[in-house]
């Protein structure tokens, strides 16, 4: 049996954070992704805290789906999560702030396709 895979390194999903659980990517049904830089950026001239979720398909962002927990960007800088993390089929991340547009998600990795 032989599989094959188109695999490539690409940006998976940005955008801005809200006060409520915003959608940074899905991950189509027919795909999986392994997320393996994430930078979250807060481009206010205050202090945001920020939390993100991996959340199933059909599911919501809760505490049995957090992916990072409450976490402080001081003003005008950025904080840079390294590692591995698979994202199947269906899966969304989400993230929210303590300040509407707070904070700004790139979540970067490997499609596989």
């Amino acid at each position: 049996m032989t599989i094959s895979a188109t695999v490539s390194f690409d940006l998976l999903g940005q955008a801005q954070l809200d006060t409520t659980a915003t959608t940074i990517l899905t991950v189509p049904s027919d795909e999986n992704w392994v997320a393996k830089d994430i930078v979250l950026s807060n481009p206010t001239s205050a202090a945001v805290t920020f939390s993100l979720y991996r959340v199933p398909s059909g599911g919501s962002a809760g505490l049995g789906n957090i992916l990072w927990g409450t976490r402080t960007v001081p003003s005008y800088d950025s904080i840079q999560i390294l590692g591995e993390k698979g994202l199947t089929a269906g899966v969304t991340v989400q993230g929210l702030c303590s300040v509407s547009n707070g904070i700004t998600a790139t979540i970067s990795g490997v499609k596989f396709t």
